[in-house]
């Protein structure tokens, strides 16, 4: 990582009510209890330090009984690295590329550190904001199954489908479709669709 005040966020456990999150280093321990899948970093505590590593747990409620947990330990880059990576993305911002095109470069960046996180936070930003590009759409769901999250990679790989459908544009047609293919070997994609490959 390289925030020091993240968004932590979690995929919704079914029948849950609310989520008790943990986070815990040599110098931060605090707890807090949300009722979202989300939580900021709360303002009251201490940032975390650059160079360390921390982990954070995630406990289901169901009332007040614990239904699951999770565990994840990450590490947050030297500041060092941080202003180098935070510099190289002014650069990029600074050539006036269409901003479709900022967001791979920016993809590029970000995943030759293992910043699997922001990566994926860049893309949905910019999928937010109303993009159509289904490159976009195709390498979010990349990122997606580098995350573990099947479901939601294949919901990308559908709209870059569609969109590159839409668009003639054939070759993201032929990627997304054996994306789909791998995800999900027995699906049974449109026949239109399948005359692209």
């Amino acid at each position: 990582m390289i925030n020091n005040r993240p968004l932590i966020s979690w995929i919704a456990v079914p029948g849950a009510t609310s989520y008790i999150v943990q986070v815990k280093s040599h110098y931060v321990n605090w707890v807090k209890q949300v009722n979202g899948t989300s939580l900021s970093y709360p303002p009251e505590q201490e940032k975390l330090h650059y160079g360390s590593a921390f982990k954070i747990v995630v406990i289901a409620n169901k009332g007040d009984s614990p239904i699951s947990a999770d565990t994840l330990v990450v590490h947050l880059l030297p500041e060092r690295e941080v202003t180098q990576i935070n510099q190289t993305v002014q650069q990029v911002a600074s050539l006036g590329l269409p901003p479709d095109e900022v967001l791979l470069d920016l993809d590029t960046i970000y995943m030759s550190q293992g910043l699997l996180n922001k990566a994926i936070e860049t893309l949905q930003g910019q999928i937010e904001k109303g993009s159509q590009d289904p490159a976009l759409y195709r390498i979010l769901g990349d990122r997606y199954v580098d995350a573990w999250l099947p479901q939601e990679a294949v919901n990308a790989y559908k709209k870059a489908l569609e969109l590159a459908t839409v668009q003639g544009k054939k070759d993201e047609q032929v990627i997304a479709q054996a994306r789909l293919r791998l995800l999900n070997p027995q699906s049974q994609l449109p026949t239109r669709m399948n005359a692209a490959q």
